[in-house]
């Protein structure tokens, strides 16, 4: 018999399962989702008397803890690391992290022709705006430096102007010496910044950003934010990404995380997760179909894994309203939903139900054991064998 432990870490929940292999099937022996009251790390910009990872590893060890029947303490910061700690009596560990929160932004657009797009894309990409600067109107720079510094954003997304155009680049200077007389205020590490604007500036704004605050990281998006909010969602959706990756809250947590209890392993990502759960659509029905992730505690939001028929460029597109997003008109239905749906739903029901939100959870164990692994999806999910 082997012993797995899946290990899911969002920004609010923590998720555990485990599962027993017996001959050649795995069987999901019990599984404990918590809500927490607070966010596992707190916002990038709340002071901290002590190291927000090392409490977010103690609320989830006494969590998982009490799960596996047991106390289960931090170790010392000198002690060797061991591949999973001997009293889980755990065979192999699985560790899915995404402790973050959704990233707080600050919109600074040219014009109201670029704020609804960037606002769009923003929202598309379950970020939270906090408000927006629009170049258009007579801005003052000490006002400018007050409602950053009462937003405490934690990203300033910067957008405006056509890459065959010139005349706007005037306008993306001004936007990027506003913004550095404001970190030159407030500090090199107040905020970051994605500049997702007339390309043909960028080189400019990055450098007049950086020469007035040369520790703030600057990101450049790999093509501006246009009219058609979707034409541009992806590229800001992975610098997004990329900017959520770097954050050292995160990397701090996973490293302790990963030293202590998978040090042989590579943490995943729900959204690789995803991707998993893409790929065994396709071994269950012959074609990749989508897979739709409900949100807990998003209204109306739906985020759906686009499978393409190239598996590298699947990409995750986002529906903020009710209804399917625009960019995924003429798909296949999606064949998973997990999570819970809120209540005044619209999208039609898939016909695989994970209302629990286990299976982003179980993907990395279904991906190693898929042989054995179906009598377990076939009997708590109803996934039919493949033919």
């Amino acid at each position: 018999m082997t012993t797995t432990l899946c290990l899911g870490l969002e920004a609010h929940r923590v998720h555990a399962a485990i599962c027993e292999k017996h001959g050649d099937r795995q069987q999901l022996i019990t599984w404990h989702a918590l809500d927490l009251d607070q966010p596992l790390l707190p916002e990038r910009n709340m002071p901290s008397v002590t190291d927000p990872a090392l409490g977010a590893v103690d609320t989830v060890l006494d969590h998982v803890g009490s799960l596996v029947g047991t106390e289960i303490r931090r170790p010392e910061s000198n002690s060797e690391p061991g591949t999973v700690p001997a009293a889980w009596r755990m065979d192999r560990l699985y560790l899915t992290l995404d402790p973050l929160p959704p990233l707080r932004v600050w919109l600074c657009a040219l014009t109201p022709v670029w704020q609804e797009p960037a606002e769009t894309v923003v929202q598309a990409a379950a970020g939270h705006l906090l408000g927006t600067t629009l170049m258009s109107d007579t801005v003052r720079p000490l006002e400018f430096v007050h409602d950053l510094e009462q937003a405490a954003p934690d990203l300033v997304l910067c957008c405006g102007g056509y890459d065959i155009a010139t005349e706007m680049q005037p306008h993306l200077i001004r936007m990027a010496q506003l913004l550095g007389v404001a970190l030159t205020e407030l500090g090199p590490f107040f905020t970051l910044v994605l500049f997702a604007g007339n390309r043909r500036a960028g080189a400019a704004f990055t450098q007049i950003v950086q020469d007035a605050s040369p520790r703030t990281p600057v990101t450049e998006a790999d093509s501006p934010i246009r009219f058609d909010a979707a034409a541009s969602a992806g590229s800001v959706h992975k610098a997004l990404v990329q900017v959520r990756s770097r954050d050292a809250r995160a990397l701090r947590l996973k490293d302790i995380l990963v030293r202590y209890l998978a040090p042989a392993a590579s943490p995943h990502t729900f959204a690789s997760n995803f991707v998993r759960l893409c790929q065994l659509t396709l071994t269950a029905t012959g074609q990749p179909c989508p897979v739709r992730n409900v949100w807990h505690g998003v209204e109306q939001r739906f985020d759906l894994l686009h499978p393409s028929a190239n598996p590298g460029d699947w990409q995750p597109v986002w529906s903020p309203g009710p209804g399917p997003a625009p960019a995924t008109r003429g798909w296949p239905a999606p064949w998973i939903e997990s999570g819970t749906a809120p209540l005044r739903r619209v999208p039609k029901p898939a016909p695989i139900r994970d209302e629990r939100g286990l299976l982003p959870v179980l993907a990395p164990l279904i991906e190693s054991d898929p042989g054995g692994s179906w009598p377990m999806l076939e009997r708590e999910f109803g996934m039919p064998p493949p033919s």
